[in-house]
């Protein structure tokens, strides 16, 4: 017995907006070439939809944001709407075609953060180098290990230190490299998004009182963050 298999109401909505457009420009007058390439469209219209291609692209460019603060100077609400900065609007206000046919992608912004964050993992490798860290479920204390992270408009340098197998093992403290308000960053992100105001960059060191403490971090992060000119806000 066969089953159909039903298609999200978004998807089907947006291969019918793209359909409507390739019908639209079939009816005209083409070259070889452009009917081509409108029968790959018609082709790959019933497998698009915004959603994909806001992963695709969207979630890879400089301008996307997980949400947004949806007035000026207000820092206390955070809309968790995926947003366009390039655009100045929620993507869920934006069309299908209006995504997909954007020509303002670029990651130079987010390669940049990556090379700045590691040379400021670097900096901190150095400034850390012969203090250990705590594991509180192991009672012992190791050499510190560094991992880093990116995701879109922000990058994590985890603290922790390395297994007897050689595998990562997280520990208390993180710094994390912040250009947009994020509201997965807690009761911190209100003071984020003032700090991101008057800055294009926040540093924000999370991390137990002990780690804190044992490790030196307010002093370490303070210094290397103030010679490249970024605010910290620590956390607690």
């Amino acid at each position: 017995m066969s089953e159909s298999v039903q298609k999200p109401k978004e998807a089907v909505h947006d291969a019918d907006e793209l359909m409507f457009m390739v019908k639209g420009l079939q009816s005209t007058n083409s070259s070889a070439q452009i009917i081509d390439m409108l029968e790959i469209l018609e082709g790959l219209a019933p497998f698009l939809d915004k959603t994909k291609v806001i992963e695709l692209k969207c979630k890879n460019c400089d301008s996307y944001a997980p949400c947004f603060f949806p007035l000026e100077d207000d820092y206390d609400v955070i809309d968790t709407h995926a947003y366009c900065h390039k655009k100045g609007q929620p993507l869920h206000h934006l069309t299908f075609l209006s995504i997909a046919k954007c020509r303002d992608f670029s990651r130079k912004a987010q390669m940049e953060l990556a090379d700045l964050a590691k040379r400021l993992m670097e900096e901190l490798r150095d400034a850390l180098r012969g203090r250990k860290i705590y594991d509180h479920n192991e009672f012992a204390n190791y050499p510190i290990a560094f991992d880093i992270s990116q995701d879109s408009d922000r990058v994590t340098i985890q603290l922790g230190h390395l297994s007897e197998g050689g595998v990562f093992v997280m520990g208390d403290a993180r710094i994390i490299m912040v250009r947009r308000p994020d509201p997965r960053l807690g009761n911190k992100a209100s003071e984020i998004g003032r700090a991101l105001h008057e800055s294009d960059l926040v540093i924000l060191v999370e991390a137990s009182r002990s780690a804190m403490k044992h490790l030196g971090l307010r002093d370490a992060v303070g210094k290397i963050a103030a010679s490249h000119g970024i605010p910290v806000i620590y956390d607690p």
